[in-house]
């Protein structure tokens, strides 16, 4: 049966979004689970004994198998099942967690860590984020999915932000339970992996309409949007390969050895910087409206880059937390979610996303032209994206 999108609705409810209850509250524990880890796994490997170096290197293996989770899902997504990648996925991940958690080897934490596609960047870049953001498109009409989208970042920050709080968990079994510092911080790690075991639960919940609906046409990607792909694609691999300097693992961990934090502190001063990233969604969606998408990441972001180029060079916790917060406080990472969702719902409506007006907030966005109940449905995740045309006889 296909899915009315005539209906808008301010919060993801059953009646207006009938898959997104199952989708937000895995994305949520799975959120979660990356601000916990984020905090903790640079310190967690540096008191397992081994040096920088080598727990860069088996955080970089994790990162590296969340590269790989998503190439997966880019090329076999649709062709395997959504429902059964998102299971898998969280299968894989816990697994991973708990072999990162009972070993000590860096070989062996390497390879759950690339296995279990542990994300140490304090932020989901998942591939489990590539299928949530394939499903959402078809939960409304235009209005509802761009509400959709931002409900579903709003939704994550707070996990994100809950995940950074539970870093206290290894300091209260120190005071209170008289655990052992290694074994505090094994016991964060295995949370970690609990949290990932229930996303898989949950998504075992999703029903058929999950999956990438049959197309009535087949897609081919234009020459213009093909050229906006690559420029984008070029912009956001240079970001992220900046972005990788800057995980959370690192920061939790330079805060950690040259200020002596504890991992209490840090983990509130991370929730300090997922609840102004929360505030910044709405600020950036008031500013590209007037500027534009691009604009808006690039105007954001220098300062943002400058106030985090101060921080090695402070000489107090206190005022590098307070540049942290700063320079963590803009909107880039929003107006990324903004463009994802734009050809999200082009691909979803079969809309070209290299006409002119694209990348623009304006009354001519095509997103808000476009309507999927006029336009047969595309190819989901993993399918073509552009330009619709009927398949050969």
């Amino acid at each position: 049966m296909r899915i009315s999108t005539s209906r808008t609705c301010a919060w993801p409810t059953r009646r207006c979004t009938p898959r997104s209850p199952t989708t937000f509250a895995a994305s949520f524990l799975r959120a979660v689970a990356n601000g916990l880890i984020g905090v903790l796994a640079g310190i967690y490997l540096a008191q397992l004994g081994l040096d920088p170096a080598a727990w860069g290197a088996v955080l970089g293996a994790g990162i590296a198998g969340t590269a790989v989770g998503a190439a997966g899902v880019m090329f076999w997504g649709d062709r395997i099942g959504r429902k059964r990648w998102l299971v898998g996925l969280g299968v894989l991940a816990a697994a991973g967690g708990v072999a990162f958690a009972f070993s000590s080897q860096a070989v062996v934490l390497g390879a759950a860590a690339f296995l279990g596609m542990l994300n140490s960047l304090g932020k989901d870049r998942a591939a489990a984020l590539a299928i949530e953001q394939a499903i959402l498109p078809s939960t409304g009409d235009d209005a509802g999915r761009t509400r959709a989208f931002a409900w579903y970042n709003v939704i994550q920050d707070v996990g994100h932000a809950l995940g950074a709080a539970l870093a206290v968990l290894p300091p209260l079994l120190r005071d209170f339970a008289g655990v052992d510092p290694l074994d505090s911080l094994r016991a964060a790690v295995i949370l970690y992996a609990v949290l990932y075991a229930a996303t898989g639960i949950l998504y075992l919940g999703l029903s058929s309409q999950a999956e990438s609906p049959t197309a009535a046409l087949r897609a081919e990607v234009s020459p213009q949007s093909r050229t906006i792909l690559a420029k984008m694609s070029f912009l956001f691999a240079l970001d992220s390969f900046a972005g990788g300097f800057q995980g959370s693992a690192l920061f939790a961990y330079f805060f950690h050895a040259q200020y002596g934090a504890s991992e209490a502190a840090i983990g509130m001063l991370f929730v300090g910087a997922r609840i102004m990233n929360a505030f910044s969604h709405l600020g950036a969606a008031w500013l590209s409206a007037r500027i534009g998408l691009v604009n808006t990441m690039v105007f954001t972001h220098t300062p943002s880059s400058l106030l985090t180029f101060t921080i090695p060079f402070t000489g107090s916790f206190e005022l590098a937390a307070v540049l942290f917060l700063r320079g963590r406080d803009q909107p880039r990472a929003h107006v990324r979610s903004l463009h994802r969702a734009r050809f999200c719902g082009q691909r979803h409506a079969g809309a070209d996303p290299g006409r002119p007006d694209h990348g623009r907030g304006g009354a001519e966005d095509p997103l808000r032209r476009a309507s999927v109940r006029h336009v047969p449905q595309a190819e989901g995740a993993g399918g073509a994206l552009g330009q619709p045309r009927r398949p050969q006889q």
